[in-house]
């Protein structure tokens, strides 16, 4: 399969856990330089190795219905974002989850209620291509539309002053076999919360990512460390593993804390082209259990 392998990504996601509309646009700077065995880093490092991208399950020690899956799978990534905000995971709850996000390219042109600054601001609306996609397909790696995972980045550049967060750790996903132009790009970047305290806290997340080194030429070491540190919050390096304060997967880092993170989206389904960005936000229907 051919890949994406420079990706300049833009920005505006969106889940009874729903990710929510943020009424914002912006433009992300290119990712710098990096290949997948050399890890070099200017400012960023970029993982889009298809050996590692396309690792299944089962090759990592995976069983049960999910083997055949990619490690990096669009399902596991949504399925892990409803388990830490204790939303039920499973199949239909999973489409839910991403048909919120869709739900979002149905109105038209006009204006929508920015909850944040309690006013209505315009909004642009998407048809065509774009009320075509459908959660259950773009969950199905199978499908001709499934989205696939195209590259792991990690942007330490974007940490801030105070080491609130040890900066975003991204999977970008897109449709298969797109063509042009209907590309579908999706960017999880997850703002990991410090483990510790100041630049001192986040040595483990750097040392994480430098040693990589040692595992360059081993496919499955380096998937199953990269696999540890987005969904298990395991933080391997130099035979040393700590436990980070979460997943790197987890609702709280695309906004669910309000603080930090979110994911964004490059619509090429349509003209014009559109960039769009969601922020996950836990909302609770009163006709069903509150999460635990």
């Amino acid at each position: 399969m051919e890949r994406i392998r420079r990706i300049l990504v833009a920005g505006c996601i969106s889940y009874s856990l729903c990710l929510e509309l943020a009424l914002a646009q912006g433009i992300c700077q290119p990712s710098g330089s990096g290949t997948a065995l050399g890890f070099n880093i200017s400012p960023s490092m970029v993982v889009n190795s298809d050996a590692v991208l396309d690792s299944k399950m089962s090759d990592i020690g995976g069983t049960g219905p999910t083997a055949g899956e990619r490690v990096f799978s669009f399902r596991r990534t949504i399925s892990s974002i409803l388990k830490s905000a204790g939303f039920p995971d499973d199949p239909p709850a999973q489409e839910r989850f991403v048909q919120t996000m869709l739900d979002t390219f149905a109105p038209a042109n006009g204006f929508a209620l920015n909850p944040s600054a309690g006013m209505l601001m315009p909004l642009d609306g998407r048809g065509g291509e774009n009320t075509k996609l459908n959660a259950a397909d773009l969950l199905d790696e199978t499908s001709p539309i499934g989205l696939v995972p195209l590259a792991l980045f990690n942007r330490f550049d974007l940490a801030p002053t105070d080491w609130s967060h040890c900066g975003e750790h991204r999977i970008v996903y897109g449709k298969q076999n797109p063509g042009f132009p209907s590309r579908f790009l999706l960017i999880f970047e997850a703002a990991v919360d410090n483990p510790g305290t100041g630049e001192a806290g986040c040595r483990p997340v750097a040392e994480f990512w430098a040693g990589l080194s040692e595992v360059a030429t081993d496919n499955r070491a380096l998937t199953e460390r990269l696999s540890a540190f987005y969904y298990d919050g395991k933080a391997t390096s130099y035979g040393n593993t700590v436990d980070l304060s979460g997943p790197v997967v987890d609702y709280r880092n695309y906004g669910g804390d309000g603080v930090r993170g979110q994911v964004r989206g490059n619509l090429f389904m349509q003209e014009p082209w559109q960039l769009r960005e969601w922020l996950t936000q836990p909302i609770f229907d009163p006709a069903t259990p509150s999460p635990s």
